[in-house]
């Protein structure tokens, strides 16, 4: 198993845990993702991290901002 994917799912589901612990391991998981070229799953793991970030806008949008250039990537990618 990847040490993205053991972060990843480190963070219960529904995001029950969510908070600053749960951030960090989420946007640590789309980084490790990211570097090996996996933009999809990191895309996937800042989504999650946004969940986690509810009540902190600037955490909030940052998530979200990598999370969608993270997407847009995948797609740049498949149209190349």
């Amino acid at each position: 198993m990847s040490a993205a994917r053991e972060l990843f799912l480190e963070v219960p589901p529904l995001r029950v845990a969510a908070g600053d612990d749960a951030y960090d391991k989420l946007s640590r998981a789309a980084d490790l993702w990211r570097k090996s070229g996996q933009h999809f799953s990191a895309g996937v793991a800042m989504l999650d991290a946004f969940d986690a970030a509810w009540g902190k806008p600037d955490r909030m949008l940052e998530a979200f901002r990598l999370g969608l250039a993270d997407f847009e990537r995948v797609i740049s990618e498949q149209v190349s």
